[in-house]
């Protein structure tokens, strides 16, 4: 007979497993603590949120794969069917608003595991846990845990790619790089299939691995070349991205694109005067730390290549200008494109890092960036422009308890009533989210799935306007148990 031995237990070897373990375990607890503490004390959630939710719970309930909400336009999928699937499986494990939300969180803290492994690939484990504890407490990092949804998987997946992308870089030939080379397109994939904006990032990364492999001397010219071509971008597929983005009118498309940067350009000199924006202060940042870090870079390749920390230094160019031309490109591409956003901030502390360590007379100019960093943090916080944590409206699960509920029935159509309760709730930017709420909430109450075959319009509710009337006329389908919506509308 075969005799199994149970598994030895070595007592040292975890204690020190531990120790290591340690301070990431902590940073990671911090991490998943100002996000969860943001979201119970920050409970904002923005409109596509609550689409996105409504998609989510009728995948996971009804497995009806279309976008079903309030003021829809057409029953297709505002994003990718990967997205949704992976909310509509979150949906089934935590089925109300807040689980979802925390779920999401957790998982977006898991960046700074990624971020430590990318900071330990690119220079040591120290460099490793000031990345990871960066984006622990960077605001904009925690902030996310109350935006759309898509944000938590964009900023765990970017960092990924970026890690992998220096796995990738870092091997001499592609010859040896297959395996690496198919990691990055799957993750490549995943991240497009996540959100659309991604395909751009993508597309300047793997034409650096293509640089990679050429034999030439000239590769300052080529990366300058990419910096010309990505400025160029929007110009040459304006079509493309007014399709993409829906932000133009039909006007001449070079001109108005042209305008457009013109007028970011315009408003990123405003608000270096006066911050009044969330995207604003990001712009504000972009400006003043992007381009001190990136006309810092060329100008250290090309008047000090004699420099005696030029060596070391030398094998970080390719990421930092990568990663400050993906802080051009957030100005002139706007919010749309959050996936630059997330790289500078990347890029940001790496920098610091890197310019610091290249040599004493350097050391101060990165001391320099540090303390602006911190002071554009601090105003920023300051004038409230990134609330961490701040207390705004009510959680949507909460709309229960704020409306009155007047069930009427006539012949197979049932009418319902449904009026605010004054002074209760407030409206950011538009009566999306409230919508949402409102399906939602209908949903649970009638223990039925609610179907839109059509609609008009909603009308924007004023804050102040508390006491605005809905009226949702739902006829009752017996076959399918389903209730279809045919009107929708506002009464004020």
């Amino acid at each position: 007979m075969f005799k199994i031995s149970p598994p030895s237990f070595n007592l040292q070897s975890l204690v020190f497993w531990v120790k290591k373990a340690t301070p990431l375990l902590v940073i990671l607890a911090l991490a998943i603590f100002l996000r969860t503490y943001n979201i119970l004390n920050t409970t904002s959630i923005m409109g596509d949120t609550g689409r996105d939710l409504l998609v989510a719970k009728h995948l996971a309930n009804f497995s009806a794969p279309f976008s079903a909400r309030p003021a829809t336009t057409n029953s297709f999928l505002s994003n990718s069917p990967l997205y949704f699937l992976i909310i509509g499986f979150l949906w089934f494990l935590a089925p109300s608003i807040e689980g979802m939300i925390i779920l999401f969180a957790i998982i977006q803290s898991l960046v700074v595991l990624v971020a430590y492994a990318l900071g330990k690939k690119i220079e040591n484990k120290t460099a490793g846990y000031y990345l990871a504890f960066y984006t622990a407490i960077n605001p904009i990092f925690v902030e996310a845990s109350r935006w759309v949804w898509q944000m938590h998987l964009l900023i765990l997946f970017i960092p990924l790619l970026v890690f992998v992308f220096f796995n990738l870089i870092s091997v001499k030939s592609l010859n040896k790089a297959s395996l690496k080379l198919a990691i990055f397109f799957v993750v490549s994939n995943i991240l497009i299939h996540l959100h659309y904006s991604t395909f751009i990032l993508v597309i300047l990364m793997f034409i650096w691995v293509l640089i990679k492999s050429f034999k030439t001397k000239q590769k300052r010219l080529i990366i300058f070349t990419i910096m010309v071509i990505s400025f160029s971008f929007r110009l040459s597929f304006s079509f493309n991205l007014n399709y993409l983005i829906k932000n133009y009118s039909q006007a001449s498309l070079i001109t108005t694109n042209a305008q457009q940067i013109v007028s970011n350009i315009n408003i990123a000199t405003q608000a270096l005067f006066n911050i009044n924006d969330f995207w604003l202060s990001d712009i504000y940042q972009s400006l003043l730390i992007g381009s001190l870090i990136l006309i810092f870079l060329f100008f250290y390749l090309s008047f000090f290549k004699e420099s005696a920390s030029y060596q070391s230094f030398n094998k970080y160019t390719s990421t930092l200008i990568i990663l400050s031309i993906s802080g051009f490109l957030y100005i002139f591409y706007g919010g749309y494109f959050f996936p630059f956003l997330i790289l500078f901030h990347l890029q940001i502390p790496l920098a610091i890092f890197y310019i610091c360590k290249s040599g004493k007379e350097f050391k101060n100019i990165g001391i320099i960036l540090g303390l602006l960093l911190v002071f554009l943090y601090l105003q920023s916080v300051k004038i409230k422009l990134i609330y961490w944590p701040g207390k705004e409206i009510a959680l949507l699960e909460d709309i229960s308890q704020k409306i009155s509920l007047d069930v009427s029935k006539n012949n197979n159509s049932k009418h319902f009533s449904i009026n605010l309760i004054n002074e209760v709730y407030e409206l950011t930017d538009s009566d999306s989210t409230f919508n949402s709420a409102l399906w939602l909430f209908l949903e649970e109450k009638l223990q039925k799935e609610l179907v839109v075959i059509s609609n008009s319009q909603p009308t924007v509710v004023e804050p102040e306007n508390f006491n605005t009337l809905y009226q949702v006329t739902i006829n009752e389908n017996n076959e399918d148990e389903k209730y279809t919506i045919e009107k929708f509308y506002i009464e004020q």
